[in-house]
């Protein structure tokens, strides 16, 4: 027997390399910042509140009660009552409904909206370039408290003009952040690969371009979801959010303005709700940016 062949016989077999799950090396990554994992677990709390609020008030938070009027907190009404006598814990589980939605809700246009737009001008650029990004800089020139008023009070007070008017406010900023992602891997060799088989535009983009690029929009998701939740609160306070009976937290703290002298727990703790929300998405948006970011990649 050859000599080579018998020592290629009695070496040790090679084992495969097994290339680690993109996700799951992103995860890795994420489990191991403590304060991201603690925002995630309150977001998820959070979550689970408002998916069995309802379920879990223990009273009905439209049942009027005048006799129980300014009742502070205590063993048998927790958050106290209002002004009206309804039971504020039944109010606050119930209204975390409608604050994640309107949350979610702006972000999903928001993002949708700036991902259809960014891809566009920041792949092709040239003249769609120029005349995309000159109209994000006229609107953008709005400040962003104005122009949600302004589209508030052009389609009225609701639950779901407030969520079109906070993400239509919102496209701009997500308009210029996908394109400057799609910018930094339109001269990526795979780009170029794809383009010399005649691979289409729209399928580079959507296939090829898109899912290289898309990282930033997912953090941008997530810690802005917060600053929806904040924006539909300063609508609801200024009366062009959401309206009664709906108890959405914007709304709680709205109605315990005129009793912050009397009754402060009446504006304190749906305040501090939206403190908790917004701070855990931040922590959460901190950490995933951090795990996705590719220069901290091992």
């Amino acid at each position: 027997m050859d000599a080579s062949a018998t020592a290629a016989a009695g070496a040790p077999a090679m084992k495969p390399v097994k290339k680690q799950n993109q996700l799951a090396s992103v995860m890795k990554r994420l489990s191991l910042n403590k304060s991201a994992m603690a925002g995630m677990v309150i977001f998820f709390i959070v979550l689970f509140f408002a998916l069995f609020g309802e379920l879990l008030a223990p009273y009905s938070y439209v049942e009027i009660n005048p006799a129980n009027a300014f009742v502070p907190p205590s063993a048998e009404h927790w958050f106290g009552t209002d002004n009206m006598g309804r039971d504020v814990l039944s109010r606050v589980l119930v209204g975390c409904k409608w604050s994640l939605f309107i949350g979610v809700g702006a972000q999903i246009i928001a993002c949708g909206g700036g991902i259809v737009l960014g891809c566009i001008p920041g792949f092709f650029g040239g003249k769609v370039d120029q005349v995309v990004m000159r109209v994000c800089d006229v609107i953008q020139a709005i400040p962003s408290v104005l122009l949600n008023i302004t589209l508030a009070g052009v389609m009225g007070p609701g639950i779901f003009n407030t969520i079109l008017a906070m993400g239509l406010g919102g496209i701009t900023g997500g308009t210029r952040l996908m394109r400057s992602s799609i910018m930094s891997v339109r001269k990526k060799e795979y780009l170029e690969a794809a383009s010399a088989i005649n691979c289409s535009n729209p399928r580079i983009i959507v296939k090829h371009a898109l899912p290289n690029a898309f990282a930033p929009m997912i953090v941008s998701f997530t810690m802005s979801i917060g600053s929806g939740i904040i924006g539909a609160s300063a609508l609801t306070y200024l009366g062009l959010g959401v309206q009664a009976p709906n108890p959405e937290w914007g709304a709680l703290v709205t109605a315990g303005r005129d009793y912050i002298k009397s009754a402060p727990y009446l504006t304190l703790i749906p305040g501090f709700c939206i403190l908790i929300v917004v701070l855990s998405l931040n922590l959460f948006g901190d950490g995933l940016r951090d795990a996705l970011d590719p220069k901290l990649k091992k």
